[in-house]
């Protein structure tokens, strides 16, 4: 009976706003309607990692495999958060910013997310303590997407300057040396 069953079945073909590949290529996690899933590649059974009313996207798996990160506005305004691969606990709010989350990528060691936001800055936090960081500001646009180096010290960049010219700049990631060095 349908009115006694509490069950709601959906099926869903190529209809991903997003997705991320595990680092050791065995599954994928997949936004579809706003809600993250973990799909196998070749054999298992599909998990669903979030079930909420609000608009969970832009999925990252960390490097060491265990969790993933997404940018959800389940607070009221898009926030960074990350959920353990397994969905054996609730998803944790990073960041409290009232500005989109633009572009972000984790750490090689999985316990920091460096991200840009419409505010033209720079930051990391750290997944365990959710201390933010404020790494550069841009006075003239929004700054790119931050890549790691593979030792983790270093952040790479780009940002404009006065004359609207983009440049590639690098900072040390610990966000102690304020002065990035144009590349």
């Amino acid at each position: 009976e349908t009115q006694e069953n509490d069950v709601e079945m959906r099926a869903f073909a190529s209809e991903a706003d997003d997705y991320d590949l595990a680092p050791n290529s065995r599954r994928l996690v997949v936004s579809v309607h706003g809600e993250l899933f973990t799909v196998p590649v070749e054999e298992g059974d599909i998990r669903q990692l979030t079930d909420s009313p609000a608009r969970d996207r832009f999925v990252d798996y960390s490097p060491d495999g265990k969790s993933v990160a997404f940018v959800s506005d389940r607070s009221g305004r898009e926030e960074l958060y990350v959920a353990p691969i397994d969905g054996a606990a609730e998803a944790l709010k990073l960041t409290d910013i009232d500005a989109l989350k633009s572009g972000y990528n984790w750490s090689p060691d999985s316990k920091e997310i460096a991200f840009t936001s419409s505010d033209s800055k720079l930051r990391k936090v750290n997944v365990a303590t959710k201390q933010i960081t404020e790494i550069d500001t841009s006075r003239f646009g929004n700054i790119s997407t931050p890549e790691w180096s593979q030792d983790g010290k270093w952040l790479a960049y780009s940002k404009s300057d006065a004359s609207r010219t983009t440049d590639i700049y690098v900072i040390a990631s610990s966000g102690a040396e304020k002065e990035a060095h144009k590349v």
